[in-house]
């Protein structure tokens, strides 16, 4: 959602629309607006587009757009998303009238129907797909404060979808994860929804090593890693599940150029590539790596954008970097050794080494061997 400084209708029942929605709701824009919405209405989630495509991209992977007479209401007007405006009475020259569109309304009764079937026509789309078990694997040392602002916004978002789990790998954190987790998501915990798994002893991120545990605990026949600061929107597994029902040999990534973090594949995939090449070391490229081993070997790439909202705004990069080995020169290095190991054939990851094994603890309780 979306609410500018002009252009308003002050009758507009924001109040109740946050009050019943607010923990499901993301504002989407700049931040003084943000800050004075969630002043007058309460609290909601933020994201900072950095620029219109993004902003489009969140748009479209939400499930409805409500906002008033601005540049975002512009975007979901020409999405043609479900949109609910909140219509300027001095100028209400932005009605374009179709079915899912819905202006000029100040009864929340009825901004809460439309709401409602917006909801459950999303819910709806792929109910006829077989449904795949996904499993979202997200590895994380000393990134708590990143968590804290992904983890409940992406379990929300799948919780339409009965066959969706959440792999948490704790790579040895020490910022309080461990107490947080267990606080905060006892009975997404206790449902199995959530899987939180303590890997111990590890004085450094080893990224490739990290996902490769991540993705061998997770139970789905679709794997999707997500970094601790990306987020996902509604209708993002429903969608995954629906590509993959037509067609098994694909690798999803937002960007053609890169990742964000995010690659889904089916798991069957991941071990005949042999998962993530644990001979990169440090920051960087082991996802690019990933891909081009993945086409080489016959995969088909999809840049998949659609339900990604991307990484979280403004945290900076020195907590992903603090605890790896040469941030700062391992990316080029692990490119180089990709490359080479490309130009040589070798498009079977950690072959003939054992890959993504180790001692953990799962929902920091049960000791299993990896």
């Amino acid at each position: 959602m979306h609410r500018s400084h002009r252009y308003r209708e002050d009758k507009f029942p924001w109040a109740q629309i946050v009050e019943k929605y607010g923990d499901r709701m993301v504002f989407s824009g700049y931040n003084p607006e943000w800050a004075e919405f969630i002043e007058r209405f309460g609290r909601i989630h933020y994201h900072s587009p950095t620029n219109l495509l993004e902003l489009a991209r969140v748009i479209a992977g939400g499930v409805i757009f409500i906002g008033n007479q601005s540049c975002p209401y512009a975007i979901a007007e020409g999405l043609k998303v479900d949109s609910i405006q909140e219509t300027w009475k001095g100028g209400p020259n932005c009605i374009f009238n179709r079915p899912n569109g819905f202006y000029d309304v100040l009864d929340f009764g009825r901004i809460e129907e439309k709401i409602e079937e917006s909801l459950l026509n999303r819910s709806s789309l792929y109910r006829k797909a077989a449904l795949r078990k996904i499993s979202f694997c997200i590895t994380c040392k000393n990134r708590l404060e990143n968590l804290k602002y992904t983890l409940p916004i992406n379990l929300e978002a799948t919780v339409g979808y009965p066959r969706a789990e959440f792999v948490l790998l704790d790579y040895s954190s020490q910022d309080g994860l461990e107490s947080w987790v267990l606080k905060t998501f006892k009975n997404q915990i206790g449902s199995g929804r959530l899987v939180v798994y303590a890997s111990r002893g590890q004085p450094w991120f080893h990224m490739a090593h990290a996902k490769n545990l991540a993705h061998r605990l997770g139970g789905g026949d679709i794997l999707v890693n997500l970094d601790s600061d990306n987020v996902i929107g509604h209708g993002y597994a429903e969608y995954l599940n629906d590509e993959f029902n037509s067609g098994t040999d694909l690798v999803f990534s937002p960007h053609p150029d890169g990742t964000h973090g995010r690659i889904a594949i089916t798991r069957a995939a991941f071990y005949k590539l042999g998962g993530y090449d644990e001979g990169l070391s440090g920051y960087g490229w082991d996802d690019n790596d990933m891909k081009a081993r993945a086409s080489r070997m016959g995969m088909k790439l999809v840049v998949g954008n659609r339900f990604f909202y991307g990484c979280l705004p403004d945290h900076g990069s020195s907590n992903r970097s603090e605890w790896q080995i040469d941030p700062n020169e391992s990316n080029e290095k692990n490119r180089l050794q990709s490359l080479a190991n490309l130009l040589a054939g070798r498009y079977v990851a950690n072959d003939p080494k054992p890959w993504g094994e180790g001692l953990v603890k799962k929902n920091y309780q049960t000791l299993m061997e990896v």
